[in-house]
């Protein structure tokens, strides 16, 4: 039982940091770039790149433990919720093509994966509160003001960057 704790926990490392760094990754690479195809390759390369740096750093973090559980197991977890997270984010850049709504390529599809992000967080939550026997709200709240907090600061970003860069 103890193990299964262990694992669950490298599936919130994996998630938490997937929806926080990706989120602010794709806010930034969006209005940057403004290119779908650019985002999209962008945001793979660095999403790809960030789990297998996840799951190698959870694999020495659990090695490092002396009743860690399994570090493979523990690193998998956290690479494969983190893989997921980011393949669900980066979809909406991939999938739409044109205006939607009355909104360019870019700016849809970074709605829509905002919108799958809070999806994400509320079903994580749901989850891990059921799990752990925890109220759902702060909990749902608190991932959503730091994801929103990560957003924003990502978002000014690459508008100064891409301002400064051309």
């Amino acid at each position: 039982m103890e193990e299964e704790r262990d694992y669950s926990s490298s599936v919130v490392l994996g998630i938490s940091d997937a929806l926080i760094e990706m989120t602010g990754i794709l806010a930034g690479l969006t209005f940057a770039f403004q290119d779908m195809s650019l985002i999209a390759l962008s945001g793979m390369v660095t999403g790809i790149a960030a789990s297998c740096s996840m799951g190698a750093s959870e694999f020495l973090s659990k090695r490092a433990e002396p009743d860690g559980g399994s570090p493979v197991k523990a690193a998998f977890s956290t690479w494969a919720a983190y893989l997921c997270v980011v393949t669900v984010l980066i979809s909406p850049y991939l999938l739409i093509d044109g205006e939607v709504g009355g909104m360019e390529a870019h700016v849809a599809a970074f709605t829509v994966t905002l919108l799958l992000g809070v999806g994400v967080v509320a079903a994580f939550n749901v989850w891990w509160s059921s799990k752990k026997g925890v109220a759902f709200l702060p909990r749902f709240f608190e991932m959503m003001g730091i994801l929103a907090f990560i957003t924003v600061l990502s978002y000014a970003l690459g508008l100064a960057l891409g301002d400064l860069l051309g």
